[in-house]
């Protein structure tokens, strides 16, 4: 069912994903930027819900017949959001690293200009997480494991999977040659570490299959 050709295909594709809507968790705040803007990370259960209104900017790194899902249910967005479209598949040999400057560079324009940017992928766990992680990197100065413990702080759900992390990894290691693009360091995680065993399991996971 990953492609919505008919009304009666989106009809089905509609009720087969809304299955999943119970399991996304909702959208989880990574950071505040100093000029006022905020860095979201979430699933397409808020474009679903209405609720997409209050952000300035959204990122989509989905596939099409997820966005159409949303779509497809009369969303209405503001016409004056800025919307970004990434076509992604979460699977291990997807070269998601073609979008990490991208992403990474449009997220870092929008927060220096105060807005409230929403990055989200279906469920928010691996492709739209990988992105972010790739911003903190290349904007926020942190190593890849530094950025994946501290997206998992914020957002417990985050899964990134293997392929994309393997990516994360040279893509850390290139930025760490060329310099990322910031001025310090963000090295904690603010909020509790509640569920940070997950946390600590993705990472290993992540490390172990970087290490092979």
């Amino acid at each position: 069912m990953s492609n919505v050709k008919t009304t009666e295909d989106a009809h089905a594709y509609v009720k087969y994903l809304d299955t999943y809507l119970p399991s996304i968790k909702p959208p989880s705040l990574i950071l505040k930027s100093s000029t006022g803007g905020k860095l979201l990370l979430g699933g397409i259960d808020v474009l679903k819900s209405g609720h997409a209104t209050a952000y300035d900017h959204i990122i989509s790194i989905t596939n099409q017949s997820q966005l159409d899902y949303a779509l497809h249910s009369s969303i209405l967005l503001n016409t004056a959001q800025k919307r970004d479209f990434h076509w992604a598949a979460d699977d291990v040999f997807f070269d998601i690293s073609q979008y990490f400057d991208t992403v990474a560079e449009a997220i870092e324009d929008s927060l220096k200009e105060g807005k409230t940017v929403y990055v989200h992928c279906f469920m928010g766990k691996s492709r739209s997480a990988a992105c972010v992680v790739a911003y903190l990197i290349e904007f926020r100065g942190m190593s890849f494991f530094e950025a994946v413990d501290f997206v998992g702080c914020k957002r417990h759900a985050v899964c990134i999977n293997s392929g994309f992390g393997v990516q994360l990894q040279k893509y850390a290691e290139r930025v760490k040659l060329e310099g990322a693009k910031c001025e310090g360091k963000m090295h904690e995680c603010e909020e509790e570490a509640v569920g940070k065993d997950n946390v600590k399991q993705t990472v290993n996971a992540l490390a172990e299959e970087v290490g092979r």
